[in-house]
């Protein structure tokens, strides 16, 4: 099965996109920071060039990563897993690559959700969903391991 963008309910009932101003700030913070990738870019992350401005910044993301895959492959069975913020979907995409796994990344920055969904479109057992973790979005699901990569600091404590 190919990846798949789910967008629970109907998005055009509301308007369009639910968390739109977060949305246009949080991508206009990215774009100021060069945080936003082309697809291309995207398909090779986590390795950036040297002169990457970032570079730094995705040698760390890798090896975290890196221990990450190691850790939950360990576990020798089938996994969901849940990458909740997942943005672009990089490391849902890596998740993706641990034998027997189905991985569902979720976020509210719709457009990034796009990206992922399209740049990863061939992906077997990788799915996008769009939507708020806080509301009901997973009530009937169930996770073997449920990752915050680069979304907690989004949460009230």
């Amino acid at each position: 099965m190919s990846t798949a963008l789910t967008i629970p309910g109907d998005i055009s009932a509301t308007g369009g996109n639910t968390f739109q101003s977060f949305e246009q700030d949080y991508l206009a913070l990215r774009q100021a920071e060069h945080r936003i990738y082309t697809d291309d870019e995207l398909q090779q992350l986590p390795d950036v060039a040297a002169s990457h401005p970032h570079h730094r910044e995705w040698i760390i993301r890798k090896r975290s990563a890196d221990k990450l895959i190691t850790w939950l492959t360990a576990k020798a069975r089938p996994l969901k897993i849940l990458e909740v913020g997942c943005g672009n979907g990089w490391l849902s995409k890596r998740l993706s690559e641990i034998p027997g796994s189905n991985v569902t990344g979720s976020d509210i920055n719709y457009s990034e959700l796009q990206q992922a969904a399209a740049v990863f479109a061939n992906v077997p057992d990788l799915y996008f969903v769009y939507g708020d973790i806080r509301g009901n979005l997973f009530k009937e699901a169930s996770f073997d391991a449920v990752v915050f990569a680069a979304s907690i600091q989004y949460f009230p404590t």
